[in-house]
């Protein structure tokens, strides 16, 4: 088991490849009504959720503070909350692979499965996507 702070070397590192990366699509990045990410949400669920698991359900709300700004969160398998800013298909994707079940918060096995939900959904290129966690020392 890791040490908190080595999932928080993880989590670090995640943040500043999510703020940093030039590798998004502009697809996953457009900001999008709460209709769209819910369909979105949902049609993840559908392939990739477990069987006796509803949705998560998709809200637009305030975030949770962390340092100075407002974030979006999932909470437990059932809730996602989406910051202001932060109303697109990569933040939804990204709180939608905590809701699976995959974490540490933020080890390999999550950004494994962040990737392949980016490329799947997000109109990412995986290689693009895999030379900027290089830049940022992902672990994958």
């Amino acid at each position: 088991m890791k040490s908190p702070q080595a999932r928080g070397v993880e989590t670090r590192r995640l943040y500043a490849f999510e703020s940093s990366s030039k590798n998004y699509s502009s697809f996953a990045n457009k900001q999008r009504p709460l209709s769209f990410l819910c369909a979105l949400a949902a049609d993840v669920w559908q392939k990739h959720g477990r069987s006796r698991q509803r949705v998560p359900d998709v809200a637009f709300g305030e975030g949770t503070p962390h340092g100075s700004q407002k974030v979006s969160f999932c909470e437990g398998r059932n809730y996602i909350e989406l910051a202001e800013t932060q109303r697109d298909v990569k933040v939804l994707l990204h709180e939608l692979t905590h809701a699976l079940g995959y974490g540490n918060p933020h080890g390999k096995g999550f950004v494994r499965k962040y990737f392949d939900l980016l490329e799947e959904y997000g109109r990412c290129d995986r290689g693009a996507l895999l030379l900027d966690a290089a830049l940022f020392k992902l672990k994958l």
